[in-house]
């Protein structure tokens, strides 16, 4: 501690080059020691010293900020992760742990990147969520190392990216985050829908996922209906319309689908609504029969949480020509005060 004292005074004092640079590979090492000893905070502590002389604007000259910001830059050399790497696998003290997770965090990009290609290659489950817990602690530092993985040839890199950018949260990778609704893996889209209701604006969100909402198949189409009812946006509501009328099948998918479409109209609120609610309470045809009782009563709840004077006019309309009077008795109770 006492050497490591003296050599950081002295690369702080030292107008002369070739010996602050001695100083600095002395001290390089010692840090080097220190890492494969897991004395983490000793380092963590020391490179934050250090990077407040390398930041733009400090009084120190340009060779000795170069010089700094060459050492912090080695800190993340091959080497030292292949140190660290089996630390973080082993590891099972929360306090050190922790302590890793800061150091790779202030270790940034260079950090980023080595643990991107090591959870390209590793196959143990639990090896690779102590990888994806150590880039998450990194955070945005490695959002650029995050943003190449998007492109790589395997799904399962593509999801995890997606996943942390989702997590991490910088608004600026939403663009990129999105085009993976359109990749070729299910598993990937459905990650993309979550990451892209999380980066976007409710109104950016909203749409991204309306566009993508008929091309999915029944499962994915029920994630992004979720994602949908908690935006609460108008601008999703001709799609998701689409989708209560336009939806192919009998089956239990598609009944679910539509179901959760009707939901959706009634959570977003929107008078555009309306006549297609009201629309599921006609007749199909003079020989055709109603829509089934479950998607008449979620029509008459959502055209009771919408509550303008147009949608209690057609819950009235839909009592008037409502056959059943398990039906109509939930009708009534929406007219006079509204959904429970």
């Amino acid at each position: 501690q006492r050497f490591q004292t003296a050599l950081h005074d002295h690369i702080l004092a030292e107008g002369d080059l070739p010996a602050m640079l001695w100083s600095c590979q002395a001290l390089e090492t010692l840090l080097g020691v220190w890492l494969r000893r897991a004395q983490f905070d000793g380092v963590y502590r020391e490179m934050l010293s250090l990077g407040e002389l390398a930041i733009a604007g400090s009084a120190a000259p340009d060779w000795k900020i170069q010089a700094v910001r060459d050492l912090l830059g080695r800190m993340a050399s091959p080497v030292n992760m292949a140190v660290l790497l089996p630390m973080l696998y082993e590891g099972e003290n929360v306090l050190a742990l922790g302590q890793l997770h800061s150091l790779l965090a202030l270790l940034g990009r260079p950090a980023a990147h080595h643990l991107v290609h090591c959870l390209e290659t590793e196959t143990d489950k639990d090896r690779r969520s102590r990888l994806l817990g150590a880039l998450r602690a990194i955070g945005r530092n490695g959002v650029p190392v995050l943003k190449e993985a998007l492109a790589s040839p395997h799904w399962f890199m593509v999801r995890n990216a997606v996943v942390l950018l989702g997590e991490i949260g910088v608004p600026s990778t939403f663009q990129e985050v999105a085009l993976a609704l359109e990749h070729r893996d299910p598993r990937v889209r459905r990650a993309a829908v979550i990451a892209v209701r999380n980066l976007g604006s409710p109104q950016d969100a909203a749409e991204t996922l309306a566009k993508a909402l008929p091309r999915e198949e029944a499962p994915l189409q029920l994630e992004i209906l979720a994602a949908l009812g908690e935006l609460r946006q108008a601008s999703c509501v001709p799609a998701v319309v689409e989708l209560v009328h336009g939806t192919r099948g009998t089956g239990e998918d598609a009944l679910r689908v539509r179901l959760r479409a009707v939901e959706v109209l009634g959570l977003v609120a929107s008078p555009l609504s309306v006549p297609a609610l009201q629309e599921l309470f006609r007749k199909k045809g003079l020989l055709g029969g109603r829509e089934s009782t479950a998607i008449r009563l979620e029509a008459a709840r959502a055209l009771a949480r919408i509550n303008t004077r147009e949608a209690r006019e057609a819950i009235a309309l839909a009592l008037d020509a409502e056959p059943h009077e398990d039906v109509k008795a939930v009708l009534r109770q929406y007219l006079v005060g509204g959904p429970a």
